[in-house]
């Protein structure tokens, strides 16, 4: 069910860290988590003082119960209990989650890319960023929380709320006025990764080659 995905998740990362730490003995490490990944990486690291250098949340897919339009929880929870086959592309949501064009037109080309998901994924994936909100209090390392005022996907409150639940005095942020949720693939993510190397070398104590910023490409017109 929904608790042995969501222990997989978080014993995956677990993994990988130890994985790191073996591999790279004395180097810092960082988790970034991205999106879904995000809210993965903060319940996975809550209460863990020693378990990364620091962590950067691009992005997060955090989301609380009680936010939600009242309809639209127990809708989910019917849906996903009754029919949890049923797939959902999201096509009419008119949502854009990036303006880079060629980005969306290679992810919709890529047959590893999830075109429809389940309505019990969905459901879980609510539940995960219900759990990733909980957590942000019990941070521990510095954190550093890079959002997009034109995000679609995570709304610019969620993440606001989630800025004010993490510890003070851990915490830094940056949020792009012309940035959406994928921050990481956008025309600008030349600046975003600048300003992430940024976070880690401070937190390392290390002197980085950033270089210039550059766009990866040109915004779309419907975005301009």
């Amino acid at each position: 069910g929904y608790w042995a995905k969501r222990e997989a998740l978080k014993s995956d990362l677990e993994a990988m860290l130890a994985l790191a730490r073996d591999g790279y003995p004395g180097l810092p490490l960082f988790v970034l988590g991205e999106s879904m990944g995000g809210a993965v990486a903060l319940y996975t690291l809550a209460g863990k003082e020693d378990a990364a250098n620091g962590l950067i949340l691009v992005a997060p897919a955090v989301w609380g119960w009680r936010p939600a339009n009242i309809i639209y929880k127990p809708a989910l929870w019917l849906t996903a209990h009754i029919m949890p086959g049923k797939k959902f592309s999201g096509k009419n949501l008119k949502l854009e989650p990036t303006d880079n064009t060629d980005a969306l037109i290679a992810m919709s080309e890529d047959p590893y890319v999830i075109k429809k998901t389940r309505i019990d994924a969905i459901y879980g994936l609510s539940r995960i960023m219900k759990h990733g909100m909980k957590a942000a209090p019990e941070i521990e390392i510095p954190t550093f929380l890079v959002t997009g005022d034109m995000d679609d996907l995570v709304p610019v409150k969620m993440s606001r709320r989630l800025w004010d639940k993490l510890p003070a005095g851990l915490k830094t942020r940056k949020t792009y006025g012309n940035g959406y949720h994928m921050l990481l693939r956008d025309c600008q993510a030349e600046v975003v990764w600048r300003d992430i190397l940024m976070f880690v070398g401070e937190k390392a104590g290390r002197d980085l080659d950033l270089g210039g910023p550059d766009n990866l490409c040109q915004p779309s017109s419907s975005s301009e």
